[in-house]
């Protein structure tokens, strides 16, 4: 007797249906395809003087667009660490606070505590007499 012969047999291909994955978008012609990317200049004669500064990173006072960019991040830095400085301090400051409130708070339960048990003890001191 055939093994699959009550249902027939197996079905030809994978179980799932298979769905198409369209082609990656086609590369402009050339080498140079990534927009961040430009093609090597060619070496510069003696007699050029090379290509001019862009406006973008034209130098200021002796300082480069790197000088300028560099100077700029660390004042943010320094910033930042001024800032976190700040709320560290006033955080520490807060817990501190907390601290002493919570004390201060145990010492006054405590305080009546003990009060509450003398007028007791004094009471009872009172009718042993």
């Amino acid at each position: 007797m055939p093994p699959f012969d009550y249902i027939g047999p197996p079905p030809r291909g994978p179980p799932y249906p298979q769905y198409r994955v369209p082609p990656p978008n086609p590369r402009p012609p050339g080498p140079y395809h990534h927009p961040q990317m430009t093609p090597p200049q060619p070496p510069q004669s003696p007699q050029s003087p090379g290509p001019s500064p862009s406006p973008n990173q034209t130098p200021k006072k002796g300082e480069t667009k790197d000088e300028l960019e560099e100077e700029h991040w660390k004042e943010k830095r320094l910033q930042r660490t001024e800032e976190m400085s700040t709320a560290i301090q006033r955080a520490r400051q807060r817990r501190e606070d907390e601290e002493k409130k919570m004390e201060n708070d145990r010492k006054a339960a405590a305080f009546e505590k003990l009060r509450m048990l003398d007028e007791r003890s004094k009471k009872r001191d009172d009718r042993v007499k």
